[in-house]
């Protein structure tokens, strides 16, 4: 798993138009590589896009009611003033349904969520216990979650984006910047008074010391 999220990070570096992006204050105009960690972001939109959808079939509704796990990991990374947004998750989901006739629950998992395509798959789909539509749940869910999920899914990657090409954070980023440029600029002039102030009194003293000796030598 972590040699191809490697490959796809240096994949996606080819794309032509990344969004714009901000590193940290030590990487000046945001231009050297940087890694950002976005896999809490990641998991936030998922467990914030999953929760409390809804579909089903023939009177059947079925509810994901939490998103207990998410695995893998997320990246924004930083080049050049843009980003390359990279990630691979499975995700664990909790369902509940129910018809005119009975409830039921269970669980399914999404499997291989990533930046490149909508190629993930849905698997494990257990119903907890053995209820009147179980099965016909169990066959919705075969059928309809992978493209009801696609519909979720698909303005994913734009979505985690705009949280690191958001113009406030830019702005944000560039009022930092400044900030910390002045600071750097005002350490270094008050740096530069202090050596001169230094070097001012070692000259006075130097001055002194020269005085002393000179009337050292003409008391002699």
């Amino acid at each position: 798993v972590h040699g191809g999220f490697l490959r796809k990070i240096f994949h996606n570096k080819m794309n032509p138009q990344p969004p714009q992006a901000v590193g940290s204050i030590w990487n000046v105009n945001s231009w050297h590589w940087e890694n950002k960690n976005y896999t809490e972001v990641a998991s936030h939109l998922i467990k914030e896009k999953l929760t409390n959808f809804t579909f089903g079939r023939d009177g059947i509704n079925i509810t994901i009611v939490r998103i207990p796990k998410v695995k893998g990991e997320a990246q924004i990374n930083v080049r050049k003033g843009k980003q390359i947004l990279c990630y691979e998750l499975d995700i664990d989901v909790e369902w509940n349904a129910e018809n005119d006739e009975d409830i039921a629950e269970g669980t399914f998992n999404i499997r291989d969520l990533n930046e490149s395509d909508l190629d993930f798959e849905v698997n494990n789909i257990v119903c907890n216990e053995k209820t009147k539509i179980t099965d016909r749940v169990k066959e919705i869910i075969r059928k309809l979650a992978k493209p009801e999920l696609d519909k979720i899914f698909k303005n994913f990657n734009e979505d985690l984006s705009k949280f690191e090409s958001d113009p406030r954070k830019i702005e944000e980023d560039k009022k930092r910047r400044e900030e910390e440029y002045a600071r750097t600029q005002q350490a270094k002039l008050e740096k530069g008074l202090e050596k001169e102030r230094i070097a001012e009194l070692q000259k006075q003293k130097e001055m002194e010391f020269k005085e002393q000796m000179s009337k050292l030598a003409a008391d002699q």
